[in-house]
């Protein structure tokens, strides 16, 4: 595979190496003006292309970058066409015999200012294009107006004595940006191919040596000035390559990269939560077990001092023993949220009763029932069957009716009832508590919203069991719904697949 892409890169160098070959030919036979022409038209035609492909690809784009990329390669492309027909011999901008000099300044700054840039934020730059292109069309603007109107553009060329200081220390400057975008293309790796981020290397690379040549030549037509354009060539071709066919016409390897890269992260995420997980079941679960079971025994064993010294002890220790359940409880309910996010809990479907289901349910919650002389009324079809995993339907069933003895007054009513909805069944668990408000009902969605209420007698929960409740009712197909009125009730209503 590795052989075949060398392979392909190779053949696809081919017609480049060819065409350079015949622009250098082109110096001997038809004069310099010839061969600089040529050689600027390539690498204006190559960041037209960029631009256009970037431009109208941009609305299925995923890095905005390319396109913020190519909107800066457009302009380059305008200086250096002012530069082309600036040159000496074309005689177009006569008045300024060496405005090709001072061009070529304005358009590498803007070019390597523009791959800094994109080296450093890549994907993460911005969208406002509109805002971008104004930038760069009055930076474009400034640079063509002080150079071929206002001529207070510095001289960067002088006939007889060669470039100027000025010239040489702009030079340096774009080399030095350029090598900084260079290193900031090695060193944030990010969602990039590697085959895309190399060429973007070694095109910066063609380009840093082109300008080490410009900072060196004597005259505009000698040896080092056309090896400097001849190394343009090469860098405008690997920016094609690498942008314009890998990431804009090929775009599907930047989009698995990128994919790879989510996949990774997300591993990442699902070892963490696997890690809390445990340390919730092995290092948290087993002592608050422990606490509850012998705080319990010991409530148990001093029931009979009530008075005394000691007749503080069997309360204290009845609200360790609370203490200690409810954290257990929560424990327990993170628990299985936790495997049932990381696709550890799987619903084994059966067909399952409801009224035998929910008398279940009831008979385990008797003694709260009991002991806030709450009155329960069931009305549901001896027949009706869903077909679900019984213990995490028993679990969201328990939890409604836990629910609604937390927040109905001594002395009230808990109702539950099944009504057939097309292919499920809807069983609702209603009360005539404290209802909730708009606003507390809207805090009932997501995991970091959820409500926390003391009960009626001072109940206390963690408001993370609807969490879990919701997760199981995902799990299994189905859905709830809440709906209440303040000082009215509450109505929960889990919404399943019927068995028949």
């Amino acid at each position: 595979m590795g052989d075949e892409r060398i392979g392909a890169e190779f053949r696809s160098s081919v017609p480049v190496l060819l065409a350079s070959a015949a622009i250098v030919a082109l110096r001997f036979a038809g004069g310099y003006l010839l061969f600089h022409t040529l050689a600027e038209l390539f690498s204006i035609v190559i960041a037209a292309t960029f631009f256009l492909l970037a431009w109208h690809t941009r609305r299925h784009n995923e890095n905005p970058g390319l396109v913020a990329l190519g909107i800066v390669y457009i302009f380059v492309a305008l200086l250096d066409v002012l530069h082309t027909l600036s040159f000496p011999g074309m005689v177009v901008f006569a008045h300024s015999p060496y405005a090709a000099n001072q061009l070529w300044i304005v358009a590498r700054w803007l070019q390597a200012l523009g791959l800094l840039v994109f080296g450093v934020c890549g994907e993460r730059s911005t969208k406002a294009y509109g805002p971008l292109a104004l930038v760069l069309a009055l930076m474009s603007a400034a640079g063509i107006h002080s150079i071929l109107v206002a001529r207070s553009f510095p001289a960067c060329f002088v006939e007889g004595v060669g470039q100027t200081p000025f010239k040489v220390a702009n030079e340096l400057g774009i080399m030095a940006v350029m090598l900084a975008a260079a290193l900031a293309l090695v060193f944030r790796k990010g969602a990039w191919h590697p085959g895309v981020r190399a060429k973007l290397i070694v095109s910066i690379v063609f380009t840093f040596l082109s300008e080490l040549t410009f900072t060196a030549y004597a005259a505009n037509y000698d040896w080092l000035n056309m090896s400097g354009h001849v190394l343009k060539i090469y860098a405008f071709w690997l920016i094609y390559r690498s942008i314009v066919v890998t990431g804009l016409e090929r775009p599907t390897e930047l989009f698995y990269a990128r994919l790879d890269a989510k996949r990774a992260a997300l591993a990442r995420s699902n070892e963490s939560l696997s890690a809390v997980l445990n340390i919730l079941s092995h290092d948290l679960k087993g002592p608050l077990s422990s606490i509850a079971g012998v705080s319990a025994q010991l409530a148990e064993s001093t029931s009979e001092e009530k008075d005394g010294p000691q007749g503080a002890l069997p309360r204290r220790l009845a609200l360790i023993t609370d203490a200690a359940g409810n954290a257990l409880s929560l424990v327990e309910r993170v628990l299985a949220w936790g495997r049932a996010q990381s696709g550890q809990l799987e619903p084994v479907r059966e067909r399952v009763g409801i009224a035998h289901l929910v008398e279940e349910q009831l008979a385990l919650l008797a003694e709260i029932l009991k002991s806030k002389d709450l009155s329960r009324a069931v009305a549901i079809p001896e027949k009706a069957a869903l077909f679900t995993d019984r213990e995490m339907t028993a679990t969201i069933i328990r939890n409604f009716i836990q629910n609604a003895v937390k927040f109905t007054p001594r002395g009230g009513h808990v109702r539950i009832r099944a009504e057939r909805e097309g292919l499920a069944w809807a069983v609702s668990v209603i009360d005539d508590g404290v209802g909730m408000s708009e606003a507390e009902l809207a805090r009932l969605d997501g995991l970091g919203r959820r409500l926390r209420g003391v009960g009626t007698e001072g109940e206390r929960g963690s408001g993370f069991g609807l969490v879990m409740c919701r997760e199981f009712a995902k799990l299994m197909g189905g859905s709830i719904r809440v709906s209440s009125r303040q000082g009215e009730g509450s109505t929960f209503t889990l919404v399943l697949p019927a068995a028949d």
